[in-house]
């Protein structure tokens, strides 16, 4: 599952972070991530967790990287609570 939770983190955070030169790229990039959101409602509690863990060690990464993005580190920082409900950052939030 980490293998999967990381390539997915990657994934998603690839689409929505890159430059797009025409508006209908950014229609398909958007129709994409709405899948994907879509797949995510029906994961786990583990699933989600590996997830998180995922986004985590991807912003430890980037932080670690001697040429590090900032528009990387925040899209990492907030990646589970910009996908789902019930998140802050990448922290689920005890209801």
């Amino acid at each position: 599952m980490k293998a999967l939770a990381d390539a997915l983190v990657y994934v998603i955070t690839t689409i929505d972070t890159a430059p797009r030169d025409r508006p209908e790229q950014l229609d398909d990039d958007v129709k994409m991530l709405e899948s994907l959101v879509a797949f995510l409602h029906e994961a786990t509690d583990p699933e989600l967790d590996a997830l998180a863990a995922a986004a985590e060690r991807a912003l430890a990464a980037e932080r670690a990287a001697e040429w590090s993005s900032q528009q990387l580190i925040d899209s990492y920082s907030l990646f589970m609570e910009n996908l789902l409900e019930g998140w802050q950052g990448n922290r689920r939030v005890a209801s």
